[in-house]
């Protein structure tokens, strides 16, 4: 039997706007070949593709994708940020994920995993997460748990799957996978060139504390 996927967003607020939503769904479809569904999460009950969060958690917006964690599917499923920019075909993603696991993103920083954790510094960036969500719903029950000190702690999901679940994280290929255009200073077009410059060889841009200027060139993805 064919393994179905599902593939996920988060939209909470009036961050970003069902627009985001809707490139998203045309990326991915044009860039895997594989049987899935899509979904986004979301309070807004006019979206399209509406799988609704629950409300009751009452969490600040970057926490929502703790849901995640607490879905009942028990299909391989893959979450991307509305601001990922999907350049290539996405099939050898899906097929990385594992059951018990969490695919995610390491940043391209020597000897990280043996870092200490400075003031819960993020050691991952779930800007991209895969996992089967009935196998790791403890990454859920373990943040309920202590719902409000996790929440003042750790200031959103990386801090908190770094310093709680790193056992768990598979890592996607920096060298294949993804490349990143983020915000370091106060200059945005500095992130369209030198390091940050448009790789096309990868499958993946992440985009981090977003400026228009960080999509120039990747327009023709959308």
């Amino acid at each position: 039997m064919k393994t179905h996927y599902n593939i996920v967003c988060v939209k909470y607020g009036t961050k970003y706007n069902s627009d985001r939503v809707d490139r998203l769904y045309r990326m991915v479809e044009k860039n895997c070949s594989l049987p899935f569904s899509f979904y986004c999460l979301t309070e807004d009950k006019s979206q399209k593709w509406r799988y609704p969060l629950d409300l009751d958690l009452d969490l600040e917006s970057y926490w929502w994708k703790i849901q995640l964690f607490n879905l009942s599917w028990k299909n391989p499923t893959l979450y991307f940020d509305l601001d990922i920019v999907i350049q290539s075909n996405i099939d050898s993603l899906l097929q990385r994920i594992e059951k018990n696991k969490i695919l995610i993103i390491k940043p391209d920083w020597p000897d990280i995993q043996d870092t200490v954790l400075w003031d819960h510094d993020a050691i991952v960036n779930s800007s991209v997460l895969g996992i089967y969500p009935t196998s790791v719903t403890p990454v859920y029950e373990r943040f309920i748990a202590s719902k409000d000190y996790n929440i003042i702690k750790y200031r959103g999901l990386d801090r908190y799957l770094s310093d709680n679940h790193l056992s768990l994280c598979n890592y996607l290929q920096f060298n294949y996978d993804y490349y990143h255009r983020w915000k370091n200073d106060d200059t945005p077009n500095k992130y369209c060139k030198g390091a940050y410059a448009h790789d096309p060889r990868k499958t993946l841009c992440i985009i981090s504390q977003e400026e228009p200027e960080m999509y120039f060139g990747l327009e023709k993805y959308f």
